[in-house]
C-alpha cells in the first residue's frame, strides 16, 4: 500500500481550524470531505499532535515581530 502525502495547505488548514474553532476531528473530516478532500479524523488528530506546536510558535514569532515595529 502506498503512503499518500497530503498537501501542506490542507494540513495547515485542518490544524488551524481545529486550534482556532475547537471543531471535533470528525466534524472537521466531514467539512473537508464537503470540499473534496478525503481525510480521516484520525489523520487530522495526528496532524494536530504533530504540527500544532510548530504552528503556534510560528504565530507567536510573527506577533512578536509585529509588536517590535
Amino acid at each position: 500500500m502506498f503512503k499518500r502525502r497530503s498537501p501542506v495547505e490542507i494540513i495547515l488548514v485542518c490544524v488551524r481550524w481545529y486550534c482556532k474553532y475547537g471543531i471535533t476531528y470528525r466534524d472537521l473530516s466531514e467539512m473537508m470531505q464537503e470540499r473534496g478532500v478525503d481525510v480521516d479524523a484520525s489523520t487530522i488528530f495526528r496532524w494536530v499532535q504533530r504540527y500544532s506546536l510548530v504552528s503556534l510558535r510560528s504565530a507567536d514569532e510573527f506577533t512578536d515581530n509585529l509588536h517590535s515595529i
